[in-house]
């Protein structure tokens, strides 16, 4: 009876931690445009992401190093608010899209690892195949700068990937709701 519910507080921890990072995804990866200006900030985005992958990677405390990439996309995506032209642009553009992909990258195995504990092997391929499309995605945005005549494809494709990798989060919070 102990072990079913330390079975229910983990996959408990699990959600909340998930749902964080879901949140800050929305915030990080999506642009709502008022008046020209992102409304969502992505740094606050990150810094949710930061806090939702920080106990799902350390539980007992302490930053990992998705963890500390994350600080590192906070720290970029601020930066971005206030160089939006020329080369620092691009520099940073650079920068975001390199910590982008090595995060969505090492999600994987994070995912893949909590997942197969609950019994989620399938859900676990399908969430490593749309980190992976989002690590892909990560270098479409950088293209963007290079080829601006593909630029809305470009966005696009992106914005695909970003809504089928939060679809995939939600699925993850449905199958860890069943582990009650």
């Amino acid at each position: 009876m102990a072990k079913q519910r330390d079975a229910r507080l983990e996959a408990q921890a699990y959600r909340n931690a998930i749902g964080i990072l879901l949140a800050g995804f929305v915030l990080a990866l999506f642009t709502i445009e008022l008046a020209g200006i992102d409304i969502l900030l992505d740094a606050v985005g990150w810094l949710l992401v930061f806090n939702g992958v920080r106990p799902l990677e350390r539980p007992e405390g302490g930053i990992g190093p998705r963890a500390a990439l994350a600080l590192g996309l906070v720290a970029v995506s601020a930066l971005q608010l206030f160089f939006t032209e020329g080369m620092p642009a691009v520099v940073l553009a650079g920068a975001r899209a390199g910590l982008e992909i090595v995060f969505f990258l090492l999600l994987i195995g994070l995912f893949r690892r909590i997942l197969h504990k609950f019994g989620q092997s399938k859900t676990a391929g399908v969430m490593a195949f749309l980190l992976a499309v989002n690590a892909v995605a990560a270098v479409f945005w950088v293209l963007r700068f290079a080829l601006p005549a593909t630029a809305a494809v470009l966005t696009a494709v992106g914005a695909v990937t970003h809504v089928l990798l939060v679809l995939g989060l939600l699925w993850v919070l449905l199958c860890l709701r069943s582990e009650k």
